[in-house]
């Protein structure tokens, strides 16, 4: 996406700034949406993403405090539980992958 050269013939120039220097998540997800909806785009995971937006910011708020981001604190297993059910209940293709073999 970040490759100009990759995108679809109709990109519209209004979006080109937003997809090539989004400030955050949330930045590139409203770019997306508006991506979506220049294409006439319906029903897409980005959509679904965007109709539950402060759910998934409020999910996230617990990682931008972690080591994983700008904090101090661990992410504990129930704040990744629910971001794993919130995501799987938006589509079910969304789920972890199955764990590396042990050797």
């Amino acid at each position: 996406m970040k490759d100009p050269k990759t995108w679809p013939e109709g990109f519209p120039p209004s979006l080109r700034e937003r997809i090539l220097k989004p400030r955050g998540l949330m930045d590139l997800l409203d770019a997306a949406f508006d991506l979506d909806l220049a294409f006439g785009e319906k029903g897409t995971l980005t959509q679904r993403l965007y109709g539950e937006k402060n759910r998934l910011q409020a999910l996230l708020q617990k990682r931008h405090g972690s080591i994983l981001a700008h904090g101090t604190r661990p992410v504990d297993r129930e704040d990744y539980e629910r971001l794993r059910e919130f995501l799987a209940g938006l589509d079910d293709r969304l789920r972890p992958l199955p764990p590396w073999p042990k050797f």
